[in-house]
């Protein structure tokens, strides 16, 4: 079977490397909820490991826009995430 390789842009939408829309109808229901755990997991580690390390010192602070960029397109990727959940129940 061949793996997907994705990752979210800002809109919250799952999309290829070459920066193609990947379809969540596509994919299973085992599928998505998988990608919701990882994506819950990528959303504490953003707002809680990533800020405690820059407060720590241990991550420049120059790297905080990036990870509050990075946050809200695992936010918006988990509502979408979430709909396409619904509609399959």
């Amino acid at each position: 079977m061949k793996t997907r390789s994705y990752h979210y842009n800002a809109g919250g939408f799952a999309v290829n490397e070459n920066g193609g829309f990947i379809s969540l109808k596509s994919e299973s229901v085992e599928t998505l909820k998988h990608r919701r755990k990882l994506l819950y997991a990528d959303k504490w580690r953003l707002a809680k490991v990533r800020p405690a390390q820059i407060n720590n010192g241990t991550r420049p602070a120059e790297q905080m826009p990036d990870i509050e960029k990075s946050l809200s397109k695992s936010l918006k990727a988990i509502e979408k995430v979430n709909a396409e959940l619904k509609t399959r129940k």
